[in-house]
């Protein structure tokens, strides 16, 4: 009976005792410290940029975009005239928006990884900007329904504009205000853009897949106001800032890091905008527009507008300010740190500009909470 009395005490003591040097560590570990900042540096700047990795085209303008399609089919130099009954372009819309369109000839060779309004690939220029073409009319409709088949006057034409068709494509020409969108090459297979030859004899119609394709969009230089802070696709509009992060510690771990600020929106064709947050991988100062950046973003979001005017952006950048504290030279600089972009993401998007004010409310900001290791326990 005393053994297990015996026992139960030493139990109740042990359970009650804390581990040796818990005492000396109690109070050595830090609160959290934060700190707000401003942007030190801050751009924007406009790039025209390839879009054809989206997965549909654009088709329309209006007082902000104009914005056409470049389409190119694996037609062969033996699609023999005399045999043709007809031949159609088959075109699949997204939504039901109608926009009446015209076709022409493209009479440039181009590349759809680097065309864009000024270039027809990396080093040649359109004659003229948004795509040269033949003046010859091949076809045209408007957009409506879920499968739209024109007419191409393919048979009527001179045999170098034919030429022209099969070789570089054709452009899709907007006539009226207003943004619709056709499925791509990068839609699935059954939505494709097409070709669809139809014979005079008994032999079977054929169906030419669209192999590459394009928007061609230009942002009108006179809605841009020289300074503004802006950020949209098509066009990419991006806006570069820097924030001086050196009076962080390097040993210092970030709990948070938002940033924040409340834009203004110039122009959007839908509810909710993407945007993406990417650190820099250069300096902004010496390649400005061609800093190559991370493809991995940092932080996105959609933001969709409120009503008020209140409607504020939140986006947490903690692993990039992380990594620009933790990357120091000797001196203590941060050496990763060479700002980010807020940009549209993805660029195709249906067009949108948010412009970021410089000053006041709801200027850019950056709130970074952080925590130092503790003491060291023996010292």
């Amino acid at each position: 009976m005393r053994r297990l009395v015996w026992f139960s005490l030493l139990g109740l003591v042990a359970c009650n005792t804390a581990p040796v040097g818990f005492d000396q560590l109690r109070g050595r570990i830090p609160a959290a410290q934060d700190t707000i900042m401003a942007p030190d540096s801050i751009a924007s700047y406009a790039r025209y940029v390839p879009l054809s990795p989206a997965d549909r085209l654009f088709l329309g303008r209006d007082s902000y975009y104009v914005a056409r399609a470049l389409i190119r089919f694996p037609l062969p130099d033996t699609l023999g005239i005399d045999t043709i009954a007809s031949v159609q372009l088959v075109l699949h819309p997204v939504d039901s928006t109608r926009m009446s369109f015209v076709c022409r000839p493209c009479s440039t060779a181009w590349d759809s990884a680097y065309a864009t309004w000024l270039m027809a690939d990396d080093a040649i220029h359109w004659y003229s900007p948004g795509g040269d073409f033949w003046p010859d009319s091949i076809a045209g409709s408007v957009l409506t329904g879920d499968t739209l088949k024109v007419d191409l006057r393919y048979a009527e034409l001179d045999s170098t504009v034919r030429a022209a068709i099969r070789q570089q494509g054709m452009l899709l020409f907007p006539r009226d205000t207003g943004l619709a969108a056709i499925w791509s090459v990068g839609a699935s297979a059954s939505l494709k853009p097409s070709i669809r030859v139809n014979y005079r004899s008994g032999k079977n119609p054929q169906t030419f897949t669209a192999t590459v394709a394009t928007t061609l969009i230009d942002t009108l230089p006179n809605t841009i106001r020289s300074g503004d802070l802006l950020i949209g696709p098509g066009v990419a509009l991006r806006t570069w800032m820097r924030f001086r992060v050196d009076s962080i510690p390097e040993a210092a771990t970030i709990a948070s890091a938002e940033l924040e600020f409340r834009p203004d929106v110039e122009y959007r064709r839908s509810d909710s905008l993407p945007l993406a947050v990417h650190g820099l991988a250069q300096s902004f100062a010496d390649k400005g527009a061609y800093a190559l950046y991370d493809p991995l973003a940092a932080a996105s979001l959609y933001y969709v507008p409120a009503s008020d005017t209140d409607s504020i952006i939140h986006m947490d950048i903690r692993g990039l300010v992380q990594s620009w504290t933790s990357n120091r030279d000797s001196t203590g600089r941060d050496t990763a740190n060479y700002g980010l972009l807020i940009m549209a993401e993805p660029e195709w998007s249906k067009p949108f500009r948010i412009r970021v004010p410089r000053t006041g409310p709801g200027a850019p900001r950056l709130t970074i909470e952080y925590v130092m290791p503790p003491e060291d326990r023996f010292r």
